[in-house]
């Protein structure tokens, strides 16, 4: 991973957050406030054979996940780790991916 896509994933991590704060917190769907970072990680993971950078994203998104909640500093990012490592064991064992996305 070079300079560049650090810098653009710590942006694209940046909006989501202000996206989330100043415009996705005043509505809910059910009763549920959707989480645009942890939607936009889990993507990241999923689509990481065409952008090998899910591993640094966790720490960015942890980051700032942890930033602006009440919790310990740390504790998105370990979850975000834990959830990266699960969703690869599920797309290893469970998903069949088209030829379009296998390297």
């Amino acid at each position: 991973m070079n300079a560049a896509h650090s810098i653009l994933l710590f942006f694209l991590f940046y909006l989501l957050v202000l996206f989330q704060v100043g415009f996705v917190s005043h509505f809910s769907l059910f009763g549920f406030i959707p989480n645009s970072i942890l939607i936009a990680y889990i993507l990241l993971v999923i689509f990481e054979s065409r952008f090998p950078f899910s591993f640094a994203g966790a720490f960015v998104a942890g980051f700032f996940l942890d930033l602006f909640s009440q919790n310990l500093l740390g504790i998105s990012v370990v979850m975000l780790l834990a959830l990266r490592a699960l969703l690869k064991l599920a797309m290893q064992y469970y998903v069949r991916l088209p030829l379009l996305f296998q390297r």
